[in-house]
């Protein structure tokens, strides 16, 4: 694409701006009315917003680990967590597991 072409990539700020403008005019009262009189169009236009692919990845490495290690990955997984603008406080309540036994001995 010239210099002068336009720009036609669906999310850059100049094709953008014109529903910003309109979002900060009525969006809200739009959406709330959407809600009431057209239901399932509202849950459809939630559930697009909402990313369709993300990275989750998982380790099981701390079943080794001691007390103090624990606690220090428990408070890097937090750190990570707000850092991501997570409210810590919505997240639901874990009651904590039982220590293991020992095999009966």
């Amino acid at each position: 694409m010239g210099a002068d072409a336009p720009d036609r990539a669906i999310n850059s700020p100049r094709n953008l701006s014109i529903p910003r403008k309109l979002w900060k005019e009525g969006g809200e009262t739009a959406l709330r009315e959407v809600m009431l009189k057209q239901p399932a169009k509202f849950c459809a236009l939630i559930a697009a917003l909402q990313p369709q692919h993300f990275k989750h990845e998982v380790e099981h490495t701390i079943a080794g680990l001691s007390a103090d290690e624990v606690r220090a990955r428990l408070a890097e997984s937090r750190a990570k967590l707000l850092e991501a603008g997570v409210d810590l406080e919505a997240l639901p309540v874990v009651e904590a597991l039982p220590a293991p036994s020992d095999g009966g001995s």
